[in-house]
């Protein structure tokens, strides 16, 4: 993107250029009665910003085993491929204007990126400061057993959840 939208707040830390454009493009829209378009567009790009995550997440652990985690999610190796192709079922079951507008800005996306690259050319080779984002803070033993225990809790719901939508999706079958 465009260097303008990196420039961050000095007291937060936070890239407000981009936060306000993207306001301003919000209002825009539901000034203009686009709401539900909103709505469905935003759903899609959240879908897929989860999809993009989890693929760079498993990527990053691919590619540097070696960096030092201060907390490993059990069973991520094979819950989060799961996860990912529930979230592009997800994004196939939206309305065919809102799947095919939320391709269509990706790609307009991935031309703004090839663009941007081209005008400021490429950016060099990212290291990993590893004391600035937090990776080697362990967390003590009382938020451990606090992070296990929700996470715990989040498996027992979503698993509940998704035996509930199956079981909820096959009744009618046997319904007559």
């Amino acid at each position: 993107m465009p260097k303008v939208f990196a420039i961050t707040s000095k007291k937060y830390q936070t890239p407000y250029v981009a936060v306000i454009v993207l306001g301003v493009l919000s209002v825009a829209l539901i000034a203009t009665n686009s709401l539900e378009i909103h709505r469905v567009a935003s759903l899609f790009a959240d879908l897929f910003y989860y999809v993009l995550g989890i693929i760079a997440a498993l990527a990053l652990r691919k590619k540097h085993p070696e960096l030092k985690r201060s907390y490993k999610l059990r069973g991520s190796r094979s819950g989060a491929p799961v996860s990912a192709v529930i979230y592009v079922l997800m994004m196939t079951q939206l309305d065919a204007n809102a799947f095919i507008t939320g391709v269509l800005w990706c790609v307009l996306g991935i031309a703004i990126y090839l663009v941007c690259r081209w005008k400021y050319g490429k950016a060099g080779e990212f290291t990993l400061d590893l004391a600035a984002s937090g990776a080697d803070d362990v967390p003590p033993p009382e938020e451990k057993r606090a992070m296990d225990r929700e996470y715990l809790i989040w498996k027992v719901i979503v698993s509940a959840s998704c035996v509930i939508a199956v079981v909820l999706y096959i009744f009618p079958f046997f319904v007559k």
